[in-house]
């Protein structure tokens, strides 16, 4: 069974034979490094309301899309435990250890 990742820059997919919240790769379709998240957040942030997200909101890359998200507290993310609980909801202290990786990630990314 494999578990699928999306680009956060052009969307596309790569599919991986373990199930974790994201993986950090070079796209092989638009050679951009970043945070491909696991499939199963892109319903959560599908279901943000319109309303809630900002101008921009369309153009901004999943990634950033998620830590906004988290950040506002749109969503709510565990980092620890399974990956099936991680989906369900979190807390502030989890949610700013989120986004202070992705934030992280970011400047690794861009160095």
């Amino acid at each position: 069974m494999t578990e699928s990742y999306t680009c956060p820059q052009c969307g596309h997919t790569e599919d991986r034979p373990y199930r974790v919240r994201l993986i950090i790769l070079t796209c092989p379709v638009c050679d951009e490094n970043g945070q491909f998240l696991h499939t199963s957040f892109h319903s959560q942030l599908e279901a943000i309301p319109k309303d809630a997200r900002p101008s921009g909101w369309e153009e901004m890359a999943v990634d950033e899309q998620m830590q906004y998200a988290i950040r506002e507290g749109l969503i709510e993310i565990d980092l620890t435990g399974p990956m099936e609980e991680w989906t369900q909801g979190g807390n502030y202290d989890s949610n700013q250890n989120v986004i202070e990786s992705i934030q992280f990630l970011h400047v690794y990314k861009n160095s």
